[in-house]
């Protein structure tokens, strides 16, 4: 009788120890596909800003200096409040701004550089006029020192 009592508990903690490893699995599944829907939700923002489709505000009071967009003046407030759609996404946006930091249009450096600063709360510097790669104030390692930074951030602080 222990014999028959001791062999149905090793077989309910094997049954138990399964259970947990496939409820493991099925959680470990939807953390990817809801980090992935993140991603292509980030990517198909900052896509549709190269396209020059922005969201527009209610209420923005224009303000601070102005950056060309797609020939189209635009103020500084209203590209932060584009950010402001990226920055909501928290922490799993970074890896996707990243790759935008050396993108080729101005202003979209600057919103994946704005939205890094704001996610992070790391204020490296990045020169929002400048052009990744060249010198500027005399610094050719601006935008790599700054992309170490919230990297570094990242690895540091993701689940």
């Amino acid at each position: 009788m222990k014999k028959m009592i001791l062999s149905f508990a090793v077989l309910l903690l094997i049954l138990l120890f399964f259970i947990d490893c496939r409820e493991s699995r099925d959680k470990s599944k939807s953390d990817i596909a809801a980090n992935m829907a993140l991603e292509e939700r980030v990517t198909q923002q900052i896509e549709s800003y190269i396209k020059g489709e922005f969201h527009t505000p209610s209420s923005l009071i224009e303000d601070g200096w102005v950056m060309d967009v797609n020939g189209k003046p635009k103020t500084r407030s209203f590209l932060n409040c584009q950010a402001s759609y990226i920055i909501s996404e928290g922490i799993d946006a970074v890896p996707v701004l990243l790759k935008y930091i050396g993108h080729v249009k101005q202003y979209i450096r600057y919103i994946a550089a704005y939205s890094l600063k704001e996610i992070t709360g790391e204020n490296p510097t990045f020169y929002y006029f400048g052009t990744p790669g060249k010198d500027f104030s005399g610094d050719t390692d601006w935008c790599k020192n700054a992309v170490d930074t919230w990297e570094k951030w990242y690895q540091d602080h993701r689940k």
